[in-house]
C-alpha cells in the first residue's frame, strides 16, 4: 500500500516538534505501507531546492515532498494564514500527481483537508482525517477569527471534509465529541491519543545535556518544554515562579521558543525571576529530550484559560510519561481526570488569580518525594498499556484493513 501523508509540518527527531506523524510512518513501513509524506520545510532544515518550488528526499526509508515554505511557530498570525493558503493550493496540485491507494490528512491547519477532497473527488483515493485541534473552535474561541463569513466557511469546510472522509481519527475524547457534534457518526470515528514514545524516552545516557550548569544542581526542575504562544499561556508559569522566588530549592525551565517568547521573558524580568529562578533555553532535538527529562522532577503542560484548548492532545504530556516523569497542567478536561484518576501528576487551578493556591499545592507536591516517584512510576505504566506507539499503529492498521 502507498499512503499520502499529508502533514505541513512533519519533522523528523532531529529536530524540534512533535514526531507522531514520523514515528508513525516509520511503523506504517515495517507493516509493508509505503508512506509519501506531502510537506513543507517549516520544521526541516538543509533542503535544497535549486530553484525549484519542490524538493523530493528519501530519508528513513520515507518518501518527502516538500514545499519551500518556511513557517514555524514564531511567525506573525498573517504570515501564518499565507503559508496555510500556498500550502494548500499547492499540496492540492501535487498530490493529483503522486500515486496513492489511501490518504491521511492530518491538522493543523484544518485547510489540509482539501488536497486530501481533491485526491477523492479527481483521483478516487479514500481519505482519514486526522484532528489535532478542533478547528474552527479553537481560533473562534481565542478571537482569533471573528469575521463571520471566514467562520461559515470554515466551518462549513469542516462539515464537508468530515463528511467526505472514509474515518475521521481524534486525538482524544472531548475532540471526539465535538466531531460528533457535526453530524458525524460515531462508527466513523476513532481516538488515537497522542503517542509516548517508550524507547526513545527509555535511551538515555549521561552525556551532557543544557541542565548540567551550577544553577540547577541540586534543585528540583520544573521544566516547560515546547511552544511559547498565545495558547500555551505562559504568564501563568512566571507567576508560579514568582511565588516560588523565596524558595531556592525549586528552579523553573523553559525550553522553546515561539512568537511569546519575548513577551514572557519581558514578564519575567518585571517579577524579578528572569535567570533567578525562571530560566529560558534555546529549542532542543527530539532526540535530545530523553537526558534534559532524566535529570528533571516534574514536567509541564499550560494552556491560556479558554475551555475550547482543554480537548487538547498536547505532546508534553505524553513525553512526560514516557520519560517516566510526573505531570503538571493548569487546566480541566481529559488530561485533568486521567491524571487525578491515575495519580500520575497534579492539575493547578486554571486562573491566574488562584496563583497562591496553585503555589501551595506545587510545594507540597514537590516536598513528597515518595509521592513524585510513585507518580512516575504510573505515568510509565500507563505510557506502556495505553499510549505507546504500537497502541496507535494497531489501531491506524485496522481502520486501513491492512
Amino acid at each position: 500500500m502507498r499512503l499520502l501523508y499529508i502533514h505541513q509540518y512533519f519533522t523528523f527527531p532531529t529536530s524540534g516538534g512533535g514526531t507522531r506523524s514520523y514515528d508513525l510512518s516509520t511503523k506504517f513501513l515495517e507493516n509493508g505501507i509505503q508512506p509519501i509524506i506531502i510537506t513543507s520545510n517549516g520544521q526541516i532544515e538543509g533542503i535544497k531546492f535549486n530553484g525549484k518550488k519542490w524538493a523530493i528526499i528519501e530519508r528513513d526509508g520515507l518518501i518527502l515532498h516538500i514545499l519551500n515554505s518556511p513557517v514555524d511557530n514564531t511567525s506573525s498570525f498573517i504570515t501564518r494564514i499565507i503559508k496555510f493558503i500556498e500550502f494548500t493550493l499547492l499540496a492540492s496540485f501535487r498530490v493529483l500527481k503522486i500515486n496513492g491507494d489511501f490518504v491521511l490528512a492530518t491538522s493543523t491547519p484544518l485547510t489540509v483537508g482539501i488536497p486530501a477532497l481533491i485526491k477523492k473527488w479527481l483521483g478516487n483515493t479514500p481519505f482519514i482525517f486526522e484532528v489535532r485541534d478542533v478547528w474552527p473552535e479553537v481560533p473562534i474561541a481565542m478571537g482569533v477569527i471573528k469575521n463571520k463569513y471566514a467562520i461559515y466557511l470554515l466551518e462549513k469546510l469542516e462539515k464537508i471534509i468530515y463528511k467526505n472522509a472514509s474515518h475521521v481519527v481524534t486525538l482524544s475524547e472531548d475532540m471526539t465529541k465535538s466531531v460528533k457534534s457535526k453530524g458525524i457518526d460515531n462508527n466513523k470515528i476513532t481516538t488515537i491519543p497522542n503517542i509516548s514514545e517508550i524507547n526513545r524516552f527509555s535511551n538515555t545516557t549521561h552525556d551532557p545535556c543544557v541542565l548540567d550548569k551550577p544553577e540547577f544542581k541540586n534543585k528540583k526542575i520544573v521544566l516547560y518544554a515546547g511552544t511559547v504562544g498565545i495558547v500555551n499561556g505562559l504568564d501563568y508559569l512566571v507567576y508560579l515562579a514568582s511565588k516560588f522566588r523565596n524558595n531556592l530549592d525549586v528552579v523553573f525551565v523553559v525550553i522553546g521558543k515561539g512568537n511569546r517568547l519575548q513577551q514572557v521573558i519581558d514578564l519575567a524580568k518585571e517579577n524579578n525571576v528572569y535567570e533567578k529562578n525562571l530560566y529560558f533555553l534555546p529549542p532542543v532535538s527530539k532526540n535530545d529530550l530523553p537526558n534534559i527529562y532524566s535529570r528533571i522532577d516534574i514536567a509541564s503542560s499550560f494552556v491560556c484559560d479558554i475551555p475550547a484548548l482543554w480537548s487538547n492532545s498536547a505532546n508534553k504530556f505524553f513525553d512526560t510519561l514516557a520519560a517516566k516523569k510526573p505531570i503538571l497542567i493548569n487546566h480541566l478536561g481529559w488530561q485533568a481526570d486521567e491524571i487525578n484518576k491515575e495519580k500520575i501528576g497534579l492539575v493547578l487551578p486554571n486562573k491566574i488569580e488562584q496563583i497562591n493556591e496553585s503555589y501551595d499545592l506545587l510545594y507540597q507536591y514537590l516536598s513528597d518525594k515518595n509521592t513524585l516517584n510513585q507518580s512516575g512510576e504510573n505515568a510509565f505504566h500507563i505510557a506502556k498499556n495505553k499510549y505507546s506507539l504500537e497502541i496507535a499503529v494497531d489501531k491506524y492498521l485496522n481502520i486501513l484493513n491492512y
